[in-house]
């Protein structure tokens, strides 16, 4: 279904016409919004059993979510320190990322430092734009128009189709102990990210989309400890990353001209402007929870 499906919204491209497909689950029905990038006009969701309508309301909620902007904050550097060797995770997207997107990482779900895909240039390796070694990049990612049109209906059958395939995409990012954000404004262990687990790809600019894992490793490598203190009340926080060229913080936006868009780890010094995400501290499945709690 997914090639007779970019052939009605390539037919349909541009005209005042609006197409509706039947689906009969809700990977079928994704299949058909994310055609071409662009999708249908809307479906038919013909099921039997309502969990599917949850199911499919639960990815509009999540594609909405991609149109928020995240509230970042600028950091300063406080200490930069060699910590010995660790295991760290590394990280293969299902897509490419752009110049200034990386992941949210930190030790504390508190604060999550934007750390940046490897899409940099070095002088002692190619760039890989799929990939977080505490830096990113990306050349782009099939997003599909969410469209409010749907039809509810309900059937015996039951037939799923499998989303279409994507290309892949690398991040290198911290030790197994770190957090990092995903989709719901959640966060997980990055030890526990695997192969179809989503995550969110954030920008200097606080801008998120969506994206799939591919591929994780776990590998013994030298670690950093970076701490950086929040203008605004004094507030500490860390991250333990790869100690590496490749491994950068993205800085705050400068405005025009050919502002640094990041900070290689291996560069880092005390008084360096970074950018964070602070949230809520206290953590249950990875869902924020109002309770007290101290970390350290």
């Amino acid at each position: 279904m997914v090639i007779p499906a970019e052939n009605i919204v390539a037919a349909f491209q541009g005209s005042q016409i609006t197409v509706f497909a039947i689906s009969k689950t809700p990977s079928e029905a994704q299949v058909f919004l994310e055609a071409l990038e662009q999708g249908l006009g809307g479906i038919v969701l013909k099921v039997e059993d309502s969990t599917a309508v949850l199911e499919l309301k639960d990815y509009f909620d999540q594609r909405n979510e991609d149109n928020n902007i995240l509230s970042l904050t600028k950091a300063t550097i406080t200490q930069v320190h060699i910590s010995g060797m660790g295991d760290r995770v590394s990280v293969d997207l299902c897509s490419l990322m752009r110049l200034s997107e990386g992941f949210l990482v930190g030790s504390f779900a508190r604060g999550l430092f934007l750390v940046h895909s490897e899409c940099l240039e070095s002088n002692y390796i190619a760039s890989r734009p799929f990939r977080v070694n505490a830096g990113s990049f990306e050349l782009g990612v099939a997003r599909a128009n969410i469209l409010t049109n749907v039809i509810i209906l309900r059937t015996k059958n039951d037939n799923s189709i499998e989303p279409f395939l994507k290309v892949l995409s690398h991040l290198n990012k911290g030790p197994v102990h770190a957090y990092v954000a995903i989709p719901g404004g959640k966060t997980c262990y990055l030890s526990e990210l695997n192969t179809g687990k989503e995550v969110i790809v954030v920008d200097q600019n606080g801008k998120q989309r969506t994206a799939i894992v591919g591929h994780v490793k776990i590998e013994t490598r030298p670690l950093i400890l970076v701490e950086a203190k929040e203008a605004e009340n004094g507030t500490l926080y860390s991250a333990l990353l790869q100690n590496a060229e490749t491994v950068a913080l993205i800085c705050p936006s400068q405005g025009s001209g050919f502002p640094k868009k990041a900070i290689p780890v291996t560069s880092l010094k005390v008084g360096d402007e970074i950018l964070l995400k602070i949230q809520g501290g206290a953590r249950h499945t990875g869902i924020e929870i109002q309770e007290f709690i101290v970390e350290k």
